[in-house]
């Protein structure tokens, strides 16, 4: 299953605030289809995981993942890293450390 860093879990937290969306609102990652026709990541907030996404809750965030992208992200973890002054989520895999903070617990 996709995990999420404690910092990543923060910055969601205060984008859901920022929001003034409910404490129990999830963040929701599902594949999407630009308009070049290419196959991107998407993230959302959401009061509640479709049918068959995969529910998971790390850090106090509830993360829900779609089918589709569940299998290619089991070993990956979603992180922050700070560019040009700005918190940005990423996926990296699992065991490379670079130096982030690391998932957290369940």
């Amino acid at each position: 299953m996709l995990q999420m860093t404690d910092r990543a879990a923060d910055l969601l937290r205060n984008l859901r605030q920022e929001a003034e969306l409910p404490e129990n609102t999830g963040v929701r990652v599902y594949s999407e289809v630009g308009a070049s026709g290419e196959a991107t990541l998407s993230i959302g907030f959401t009061p509640e995981p479709l049918p068959s996404d995969a529910v998971t809750e790390q850090a106090g965030m509830r993360l829900f993942v779609a089918p589709e992208i569940a299998a290619p992200l089991e070993s990956a973890v979603m992180d922050v890293i700070a560019e040009n002054g700005e918190s940005q989520l990423i996926f990296r895999p699992v065991e490379d450390d670079g130096g982030a903070s690391t998932p957290a617990e369940n």
